[in-house]
């Protein structure tokens, strides 16, 4: 969770415990109900990507509330709708997979951060069965 400069930086301003602490209470593997309360109100999430060359990216997506799909504690549907045809996000994914998702609920005020790895499909059955459940 925490990598050596994180450490030092919590060991001199004495927030070890703290870190610790909240690590504890809010890191787990899988998603909770209320994980996936939060993921289904939202119409935005953040996407940080990193490229081939290991650059990070960061991206706000953004549609309908409930555009993010939860298909299991441990997977998202996000689609893409790129507008500007750049794909800087999709191909960063494709190109390494590693992703870092920021829900942010203004309303609460309640925010949740996921890492994992992600992958691209184009399939006709995956983007058709996504179309299907969005009406």
């Amino acid at each position: 969770m925490y990598g050596e400069g994180a450490r030092a930086l919590q060991d001199r301003f004495d927030s070890r415990r703290l870190a610790d602490r909240l690590a504890d209470l809010t890191v787990h593997a899988e998603l909770t109900d209320d994980d996936v309360e939060l993921i289904e109100a939202q119409s935005t999430v953040w996407i940080s990507t990193v490229d081939a060359e290991g650059w990070p990216d960061v991206s706000y997506k953004g549609g309908d509330v409930g555009f993010v799909r939860v298909e299991s504690p441990i997977e998202l549907r996000i689609p893409s709708y790129d507008g500007n045809g750049m794909m800087r996000t999709m191909g960063n994914i494709a190109d390494t997979g590693r992703i870092a998702l920021l829900f942010i609920d203004l309303a609460r005020p309640w925010r949740m951060r996921l890492q994992g790895t992600a992958r691209v499909t184009t399939e006709p059955d995956d983007v058709a069965a996504f179309r299907a459940r969005s009406r």
